[in-house]
């Protein structure tokens, strides 16, 4: 997998050795996000990465990958209130997770979890629990 990520071979090793089949782990303050690298080029003193969803993320001192198979948090089985962490799968590929912080609802006539990352809708995550800190 990690053969398909295009750019992977000019990675340093150190950043490399934390991409296993293909998937990546940051942390970000209290969000942890498990993501598909997709592409990976040089941006300066970091690394600009973009997983298979098209989001952008970056490699650098503050925002280092983690070993991919690290444990995450467990949730507990109870409706999120806003200011929460939630942690929410991938329905199509149950290795991608990320834990958020919830807002509330999202507008408009969709399903799902506002959060500070944006909102999470429920054709495409399963809600897993709040992570309780």
């Amino acid at each position: 997998m990690n053969n398909d990520i295009i750019g992977f071979e000019a990675l340093p090793d150190h950043i490399r050795m934390n991409i296993r089949d293909g998937i990546a782990l940051q942390r970000d303050g209290d969000a942890w996000i498990r993501y598909r690298v997709a592409l990976v080029e040089p941006d300066g003193d970091s690394w600009h990465v973009v997983d298979d969803d098209c989001v952008d993320h970056w490699i650098d001192a503050d925002n280092p990958l983690l070993d991919p198979d690290a444990p995450l948090p467990e949730p507990v089985g109870r409706d999120p209130k806003p200011g929460d962490l939630i942690r929410l799968t991938r329905r199509d590929d149950p290795a991608i997770t990320d834990i958020t912080r919830y807002k509330g609802l999202p507008d408009g006539p969709y399903d799902g979890w506002d959060t500070t990352d944006g909102p999470y809708l429920t054709l495409e995550w399963t809600l897993d629990g709040v992570i309780e800190e």
